[in-house]
């Protein structure tokens, strides 16, 4: 009830939305990181430059996974990948290399479609 004597009603409901997570780099962290993100209803998108981190072999593990596992192997400029994510798509960088880490992260933080934290 308002002071006026009015009333207002409010219905929440949640919204279907599927979360992201982007992890650039699947070395042996990467890897571990994308098991257990694997466990949950998400979007996961792996990406490497390197062809032999992303063999049907190696990602055997992630076979049971609930996630929907989306594979991105991207020789050259695996920051061209950043475009073809869902908008609000957590970026997580943990590559072999501090050039492209570099690289991946002004590419994301010039990127207006994903959160930051503070």
């Amino acid at each position: 009830m308002q002071c006026c004597g009015g009333e207002v009603g409010l219905l929440l409901e949640p919204l279907p939305v599927v979360p992201a997570v982007a992890v650039f780099g699947i070395g042996h962290v990467g890897l571990e990181l994308a098991r257990i993100l694997a466990r949950h209803d998400l979007d996961l998108h792996l990406v490497d430059s390197r062809p032999d981190q992303l063999t049907p072999e190696r990602l055997a593990v992630l076979d049971d996974a609930l996630a929907a596992v989306h594979v991105h192997q991207v020789p050259v400029l695996p920051e061209l990948v950043l475009a073809e994510l869902p908008a609000g798509t957590h970026v997580l960088v943990m590559t072999h290399d501090h050039a492209e880490d570099a690289a991946l992260c002004d590419a994301a933080l010039r990127t207006p479609a994903w959160p930051r934290s503070g």
